[in-house]
């Protein structure tokens, strides 16, 4: 009896359903035990296969499947069962790269589902919230702290049009080694820096800020378009990367783990490109769980990492329950030279986003305050 058959047998039995959630990510996992154990090239997941793919995937689209199954009951066990059997690489790991493998398996066929479709005269509102840590000060006498800083998109339904970016200036939750509540706003305002977004609006064309203005988002742009150009079979994606970071000066798995870091965590990305993301990812050597208790803006997950280097861990963080990514964060693994008021285990930078439709882009204090 293989698995569909298994499944029809269970269900019609079954007392209870699941939640529309469950239901949802469970035929993902189901679709994909299927075709690894068939070696089936059809659809998978709710992701187009690569032959029958030219060009961009329409970002926002609604995945499509050749197979619709309902997962209920006792059918959860057979979920269970064909998501672990036949991925490669587990038999003989360790657990924690086993559950750190699994979670990524999940996060990409959760994220196959997340794809938003936004409605003519609607905006997908992506907020975007983030610490980083912020040195300065005299050789000797340096002074540190973090800022928090939050950056709100609205993102239009033709996604070539004119993106609405906002961001204020960031402002310290935290200050390293000062007493007195004056002297913490001192090294605070000492530290300050102004948002890059001049007068805290711009208006992005397809999301892509002109040459003269700077990318809040990132510090090193690729020339190339990722959104546009990089492939969603997980197999190609994975040769593109390779191609795009060259000859890094970290070990391979810690480059293609870095590159994806922020296309995994933001919602506005193409739905299909982050999880060819997600499955490349758990492909590398050294992925592993490295945190039980990975704590990012209040809320607990389970932190995965490639590597440690330079004294600092980067996790993605995931909700153990869902497989839902909740975010990034940077753990100091090691002192910092000079900076001895920094504790070791310190969380020395983190990014969430959240995302939602709206039908106006509200004033904007709104989102930036008074």
């Amino acid at each position: 009896m293989d698995e569909l058959q298994l499944l029809r047998s269970t269900r019609n039995g079954a007392r209870y359903e699941l939640d529309d959630d469950a239901q949802r990510i469970g035929r993902a996992r189901l679709e994909r035990g299927i075709a690894e154990r068939t070696g089936a090239a059809g659809e998978r997941a709710g992701r187009v296969p690569a032959s029958a793919r030219s060009g961009r995937a329409s970002a926002g689209r609604r995945p499509r499947f050749g197979v619709r199954l309902a997962v209920v009951g006792a059918a959860a066990a057979v979920v269970v069962g064909v998501s672990v059997i036949g991925v490669p690489g587990l038999i003989g790991a360790s657990a924690e790269r086993a559950e750190a493998v699994e979670l990524l398996h999940r996060a990409a066929d959760r994220v196959a589902f997340e794809a938003v479709e936004i409605p003519a005269g609607h905006y997908l509102r992506v907020v975007n919230t983030s610490t980083n840590l912020t040195i300065g000060g005299d050789e000797g006498e340096p002074i540190a702290g973090l800022f928090a800083t939050e950056r709100v998109s609205y993102i239009p339904s033709d996604r070539s049009s004119d993106w609405i970016v906002r961001q204020g200036d960031p402002k310290a939750v935290r200050v390293f080694g000062a007493g007195s509540r004056e002297e913490q706003d001192r090294i605070a305002e000492e530290l300050a820096f102004p948002s890059p977004i001049d007068g805290g609006e711009a208006h992005w064309t397809g999301g892509k800020p002109s040459p003269a203005e700077e990318d809040p988002r990132d510090d090193d742009p690729l020339e190339s378009d990722p959104d546009r150009d990089a492939p969603r079979s997980p197999d190609a994606l994975r040769a593109y990367i390779d191609r795009e970071i060259g000859t890094p000066d970290t070990s391979r798995a810690e480059a293609i783990f870095e590159w994806l870091r922020p296309i995994l965590a933001d919602p506005s990305r193409p739905a299909d490109l982050r999880a060819a993301g997600f499955e490349v990812l758990a492909t590398l050597d050294g992925v592993t769980v490295s945190s039980r208790r990975a704590v990012i803006d209040g809320t607990v997950g389970v932190g995965v990492q490639v590597a440690v280097r330079d004294g600092e861990r980067k996790e993605l963080v995931f909700d153990p329950d869902t497989g839902m990514l909740l975010g990034t964060r940077e753990v100091l693994t090691e002192p910092i030279q000079g900076v001895p008021q920094i504790p070791v285990g310190t969380v020395t930078g983190w990014e969430r986003y959240s995302a939602g439709l709206v039908d106006a882009v509200p004033e904007l204090s709104a989102d930036l305050g008074a």
